[in-house]
């Protein structure tokens, strides 16, 4: 990550010390050795802008460190419940796990259910066949929510064997 923004930083740099050289006093010579013979004032630029990156890099480096960026890591851990309602007809609602940020809660009705599971946002949605979303045997939806407490599932007619598995990674 430091790498790519150094070299965008490095790349901009480039395009802001060639304008800044073009208004500045600057003549090139073959005869002496110099390359550029620049003013106070062009130096001074051309010093501020390689100081600059230079800071930004160390800024970056501090970043990543601190949010722990040092490359992509798998989850360290899985969390697999299996959820089935009370009572006919009486929503539940799921177990209160968090999802960690960027991740999301996979729940998928039992291939062994004998009817629909109705999932949604409160007991009362989850209870609705007009307000909640039927999940089918053996069907899944991933989700992202903060907790899985944010979901409730009911069975409208099934038998109480009826119900969901909720998978979500854990960090």
């Amino acid at each position: 990550m430091a790498d790519n923004a150094l070299k965008i930083l490095a790349a901009g740099g480039v395009g802001a010390l060639i304008a800044a050289l073009l208004s500045k006093n600057a003549s090139a010579s073959t005869g002496s050795g110099d390359i550029f013979h620049l003013d106070e004032e062009a130096m001074a630029t051309l010093i501020g802008l390689l100081q600059s990156a230079q800071e930004t890099n160390e800024k970056l480096a501090v970043i990543e460190a601190r949010l722990g960026l040092g490359g992509l890591k798998n989850p360290v851990g899985v969390i697999i419940d299996v959820i089935r309602p009370l009572a006919i007809g009486e929503g539940k609602q799921l177990v209160s796990y968090d999802i960690p940020y960027d991740m999301k809660l996979l729940v998928k009705a039992l291939p062994t259910n004998a009817g629909n599971i109705q999932l949604g946002y409160s007991k009362t949605s989850a209870e609705s066949p007009l307000a909640s979303y039927p999940l089918t045997r053996n069907e899944s939806i991933a989700i992202k929510v903060a907790r899985a407490s944010a979901l409730w599932i009911c069975t409208p007619a099934g038998p109480l064997t009826d119900g969901v598995v909720m998978i979500a990674e854990q960090d």
